[in-house]
């Protein structure tokens, strides 16, 4: 389901790797060839704009908000669902309200009809006190 975009092998631009430098003047001299090669990168861009893809960067922003709106639509279907059961739910309740507030207490009499006319016929005297 999910789609993402990645640059092809020959778009992709590396990233130098500078290992970290044990001085400082390493340090300064390792900042001015970074320097260096993000000018040339640069000038090679200003020179042909039209062949300049965007790097990494895009296609993570891409995938991220590919991503973000999967999850929404996850959330949204569970969000359905759940008022879905609730929905249900209430439906159930409504029965049992109307089963508890109606047939129960004539269901109850006629129980207690049926028990009244037993004892009578077992005992009579029981019906009496």
């Amino acid at each position: 389901m999910t789609e993402t975009i990645s640059p092809a092998e020959s778009q992709a631009a590396e990233s130098p790797r500078i290992p970290r430098p044990h001085t400082d003047a390493a340090a300064l001299r390792a900042i001015e060839e970074a320097t260096g090669h993000v000018r040339e990168r640069a000038l090679r861009i200003r020179e042909n704009p039209e062949e300049h893809k965007p790097n990494r960067a895009q296609a993570a922003s891409d995938r991220r908000a590919i991503a973000d709106h999967e999850t929404l639509i996850a959330l949204h279907e569970m969000a359905r669902q759940q008022l879905d059961i609730l929905n249900g739910q209430d439906r159930v309740l409504a029965i049992l309200d109307n089963f508890a507030s109606k047939d129960m207490p004539g269901r109850q009499r006629n129980i207690q009809d049926c028990v009244d006319k037993i004892l009578a016929k077992v005992d009579p005297a029981a019906i009496a006190g």
